[in-house]
């Protein structure tokens, strides 16, 4: 546990008033500036500057006790507030709340790692990406800048975590940090960020924006390089197969949050689905080439675009309703609901036939 990181007194000494604030604050409270805090959810890298507001403002607007537990009534959400609780409604109970606020979201080594840990998600640079370099090392300095300022040497002298930060440079950079490093007596991560800074600030200089777009060709251009519905998307979850770590919260606002996200990434997986996959199932080719016609047997889903997501029934072709021309134009589908009669448009034929594949429709199945 690092030490001195509840040495702070929050109420202190001085309870202020309207009888002996002085002209400053009084100016400072009539501005704009410095009376709500930020709000508060008790992610732990978003501590630092939180208690820096808190303190800051108070010295600037002389706030009473009382009158910073209500400004933390209104900041803190979610975790954060479930944290406290009945505290924040204590007429003396300051102290206690902030110090909990930092046993939990403010310890020293927790910020760091939290940094640390969102540095490393970060991909690699993009070595044609100026603006991607800059990101990434505007991102890494101020993960040195947080670790300078809580003073925890362990961690300021790193040698594998910066190990791992150079290996994520593009070969030109690396080498520029490799004649830069010589010059140093002591290589810390501090130094790191220092030379990184530089180097952003100078890939921010050479960025050139190119020219503006219109509405249109924007959607055009997003449109376009919208990644394409792959088999790991559907077995796996994503493209590459990879799942980003995520911080689990079982508070009800955080559950609702997962809740919603489920819901929606199910809605794009849908759309994909509908729009990439089921045209390869529905063919409509009678213009340009023979296609094989719905045939008794077949296994098919019914399109109905008026049923939600995932609520299409699936059934068994059982007849066939020919033209005059001899193409199917419609088809009898025993489903586990009954019988349906629908054009052969709206039916999807599944690759099913042939071989040993049976296919039970037991009571409930849809697609």
């Amino acid at each position: 546990m690092p030490p001195s990181y509840r040495s702070r007194t929050y109420a202190g000494t001085t309870i202020y008033s309207s009888a002996n604030l002085t002209q400053s604050q009084i100016s400072a409270r009539q501005g704009a500036v410095g009376k709500e805090l930020p709000v508060f959810s008790g992610a732990v890298e978003e501590w630092p500057m939180f208690i820096r507001m808190f303190e800051r403002s108070t010295e600037l607007c002389g706030f009473s006790e009382a009158e910073n537990l209500l400004r933390l009534q209104r900041a803190l959400i979610g975790e954060a507030k479930e944290s406290v609780g009945h505290l924040l409604l204590l007429p003396d109970g300051l102290n206690e709340v902030m110090e909990t606020l930092e046993v939990q979201f403010g310890r020293p080594d927790q910020i760091i790692e939290a940094t640390v840990e969102k540095v490393r998600r970060m991909p690699a640079p993009n070595p044609g990406c100026l603006r991607s370099l800059a990101k990434f090392g505007f991102s890494v300095r101020n993960m040195c800048a947080t670790i300078e300022a809580l003073k925890l040497p362990e961690y300021a002298y790193d040698v594998a975590l910066l190990r791992e930060l150079v290996s994520k440079l593009p070969s030109e950079a690396a080498l520029d940090w490799a004649r830069y490093k010589r010059q140093l007596r002591f290589v810390s991560l501090s130094e790191f960020g220092h030379w990184i800074s530089q180097l952003a600030r100078d890939a921010s200089d050479a960025i050139v924006d190119p020219p503006s777009r219109n509405a249109n060709e924007q959607r055009i251009i997003d449109d376009a390089s919208a990644a394409p519905l792959t088999p790991n998307d559907i077995l796996l979850g994503s493209s590459d197969g990879s799942k980003p770590p995520i911080w689990y919260s079982d508070t009800s606002d955080a559950v609702r949050s997962m809740w919603r996200s489920s819901q929606l990434i199910a809605d794009v997986f849908w759309k994909k689905w509908v729009s990439e996959y089921l045209p390869t199932l529905a063919r409509r080719t009678k213009w340009f080439k023979p296609a094989r016609p719905i045939q008794e047997g077949d296994v098919v889903i019914v399109v109905d675009e008026c049923l939600p997501r995932n609520c299409w029934p699936k059934g068994r072709v059982v007849s066939v309703v020919r033209a005059k021309d001899g193409q199917v134009r419609q088809a009898v589908v025993r489903t586990q609901k009954g019988f349906y009669k629908r054009p052969a448009t709206k039916l999807a034929v599944l690759d099913v036939r042939g071989g040993k594949t049976e296919v039970d429709f037991s009571p409930g199945e849809t697609v």
